[in-house]
């Protein structure tokens, strides 16, 4: 059984130096780039490799920081030093809170906190995910699934009119398909006279 992993050690339960979140950081910030470039072309007619108004923006905001954890919990370096950066603010509440003298031993506490309350979030996401996508285990679903668009879109009410329609042909119990028949028989001119 895994673990989850909250701590700095970037390394994955295989060992390797390099994890998914590490690899998802990078990507992503090749992402906003290519999107700054793509809307510099698309608003502006500004073709590469000229700079236009989205890159500069994203120039002179330093770049990104991806801030990307992995589904047990891992962070990624972004992360990292934003809890790092968070714990440093908080210090001084926590030494308060927790009577502590170090402000180092303040910041330990904090960046502990801190961590701990993303990873249960992450977890409870992750379960979110998960229980949501249960009913697609479930037998029928693919039928039941079918029945609440329908009802959604309003068509239940004609579902259920072609059912008791299908339900009559067939003869039902009977007495509903003799009494539309005498009905309608009443109410016929042919059937009112001698």
């Amino acid at each position: 059984m895994k673990g989850i992993r909250s701590d700095s050690s970037h390394s994955n339960y295989n060992g390797a130096a390099v994890t998914c979140v590490a690899k998802k950081e990078a990507k992503w910030r090749v992402e906003v780039v290519r999107q700054a470039v793509k809307l510099d072309a698309e608003c502006f007619g500004v073709q590469p490799p000229a700079v236009g108004p989205w890159q500069r923006a994203l120039q002179s905001a330093g770049g990104v920081r991806p801030l990307v954890f992995g589904q047990y919990g891992e962070f990624g370096e972004g992360l990292e030093k934003l809890l790092e950066e968070l714990a440093v603010l908080g210090a001084p509440q926590a030494a308060e809170r927790y009577l502590l003298e170090d402000s180092l031993g303040a910041v330990s506490v904090q960046k502990r906190l801190l961590r701990q309350k993303l990873v249960c979030c992450v977890a409870q996401a992750q379960a979110d995910v998960l229980l949501s996508r249960l009913h697609y285990c479930l037998p029928g679903w693919g039928a039941a699934e079918q029945r609440r668009r329908r009802a959604e879109r309003g068509e239940w009410q004609e579902a259920a009119r072609a059912r008791g329609l299908a339900w009559d042909e067939r003869g039902g119990q009977g007495g509903l398909k003799r009494a539309t028949r005498a009905r309608s028989d009443r109410s016929h001119p042919a059937a009112t006279q001698p």
